[in-house]
């Protein structure tokens, strides 16, 4: 299974992605985006219009900023997608190395 990660506006990296690697994902593959703003999902719905991926989709919001107010969006604009938390910050909080 590939993992791949699109990096949206707000990391500063958007502009270092090879989204031809999109292609390359299989339906037992995941893309991945981290979402801090709107204009992260924005950019993400933007990019799954674009490239159609045909594999498994998660938004994951950036630690803490409000998982609440990304579901809002996704479930207005019936998005087929996966909300992914970060589970090891929520559990041993924002420490190093866990």
């Amino acid at each position: 299974m590939i993992s791949l990660d699109i990096k949206c506006p707000s990391s500063g990296m958007q502009d270092k992605m090879r989204f031809e690697n999109i292609n390359y994902l299989s339906e037992k593959d995941q893309l991945k985006f981290v979402i801090s703003n709107r204009e992260d999902y924005e950019y993400s719905k933007d990019v799954m219009d674009r490239f159609k991926p045909n594999c498994e989709i998660f938004m994951q919001p950036v630690w803490g900023w409000e998982a609440e107010r990304l579901a809002r969006w996704i479930l207005e604009d019936g998005l087929n997608v996966r909300i992914s938390l970060q589970l090891h910050k929520i559990v041993f909080g924002d420490k190093r190395g866990v």
